[in-house]
């Protein structure tokens, strides 16, 4: 009951022996940024009674949770507390809202292991995701579509917008199909399977799209602060990824991808296997979804090629793309511009701003993505909210007419 790690699963009991080394007996002090850290009752298979009363009196008191907390019963966890996703993940109840207990300040609060665990623990999924994918029903109706397509996007940045914008990013997050194991649950050896798999990828890839893969294992550190400066090195140490597995077997297989100039990359095992991205310095953000939507088309095409496999993507009939965090499903896609807005950074600060936004379907973060400050002078990340329930071109829409307006009052305050 100390906080460690600690299962009766013996695949978990054995990954985190290799991985924190326990020898003789003693257990080395985990650090809760990159480590597994099951909670005490969970890593029993118990409810933690306790925990949860605690946040759902707090939801009854009119103060935000996560939605976890919302939905949890006791008995839905005793109704699935001894099944198994029946997916490679081989998920259980317990790793599924271990992030949520362990930081009850999450927004969602629970991952999936595997495109399985979706269906396996519905009871739980299906709330959840509708609510955090505001319009969405988890029925055919409402099924997900992908469009990629530029000219579907009406809308344009106005002059004041594309003034104010430092930088234009579409990324999009996919996870291979079967044999390969989602990473919340996977090894070192399946982490390094996708790495071994996109080094292979990208060798097929067009002229322009072309680059060098960087594993975190090997780059230098001349490398390392170039991508870092670059801003697209990915580092790990995060609570709630941690809590949910993304971090075991750090640094196995994790790397990024960048073609020459720079403008397509990927993240590779940073949580989901592929995180695909497009960045421009600047306002041309359909010009980063055309160049992305054809990364993607090359990607696909070469995974296919290099594994046999006809479906390379881990897809649901309803959630479109299955991701470990339930807010990436659909499309997968975050679409966003760095923006510079001194004078409302300064009367309704972050918090405001995200106010605002959110009025129209889209976010505000802080300089440095998801849970950061404005530490940049005054630069602020906007972006959709949503994943699911729209297509790629429609979010694109959403960001754009959400720039046009912060511009508009950035204009006139």
């Amino acid at each position: 009951s100390d906080g460690v790690l600690g299962c009766e699963d013996p695949r978990l009991l054995q990954q985190g022996a290799e991985q924190h080394g326990w020898q003789l007996g003693k257990k080395k002090v985990l650090d809760p940024d990159m480590d597994l850290i099951m909670h005490p009752s969970l890593a029993k298979n118990e409810y933690p009674a306790d925990i949860i009363n605690a946040e759902k009196a707090k939801l009854q008191a009119g103060k935000k949770v996560s939605h976890l907390i919302k939905y949890i019963t006791p008995e839905m966890f005793a109704k699935y507390k001894n099944i198994k996703s029946g997916g490679l993940g081989q998920w259980t109840f317990a790793r599924a809202i271990n992030t949520g207990l362990m930081h009850p300040n999450s927004i969602m609060g629970i991952h999936a292991g595997d495109l399985e665990s979706y269906d396996t623990f519905i009871d739980l999924f299906r709330p959840c995701v509708e609510a955090y994918h505001t319009g969405f029903k988890w029925d055919a109706q409402h099924a997900h579509r992908t469009d990629l397509d530029v000219d579907k996007i009406k809308d344009n940045l106005t002059p004041q917008a594309e003034k104010l914008i430092v930088s234009s990013r579409i990324r999009v997050a996919r996870n291979l199909a079967a044999p390969f194991v989602m990473n919340p649950n996977g090894t070192a050896e399946s982490r390094i399977a996708v790495l071994n798999m996109v080094r292979k990828c990208v060798e097929t890839f067009p002229e322009d799209l072309r680059g060098t893969v960087y594993a975190h294992s090997e780059m230098t550190p001349q490398q390392e602060k170039q991508l870092i400066d670059d801003h697209i090195l990915f580092k790990g140490k995060d609570c709630r990824q941690a809590a949910s597995g993304y971090h075991q077997h750090w640094p196995a297989g994790r790397g990024v991808f960048c073609n020459k100039d720079k403008t397509f990359n990927m993240w590779i095992n940073e949580g989901d296997h592929l995180r695909l991205m497009c960045l421009f310095q600047g306002g041309d953000i359909k010009g980063v979804l055309r160049k992305l939507s054809r990364g993607i088309e090359a990607m696909m095409k070469a995974i296919t090629q290099v594994t046999g496999n006809a479906r390379p993507i881990a897809t649901h009939p309803i959630l479109g793309c299955i991701t470990c965090c339930p807010t990436n499903l659909g499309t997968g896609c975050r679409a966003s511009v760095m923006m510079d807005l001194p004078k409302l950074v300064a009367k309704l600060g972050l918090h405001g701003i995200d106010e605002l936004c959110g009025q129209n379907h889209c976010q505000a973060r802080g300089s440095y993505g998801e849970f950061s400050e404005v530490t940049q002078g005054s630069r602020v990340d906007i972006s959709n909210r949503y994943r699911l329930g729209y297509s790629e071109a429609e979010l694109v829409g959403q960001m754009i007419r959400t720039a046009n307006l912060l511009a508009d009052l950035e204009t006139k305050a």
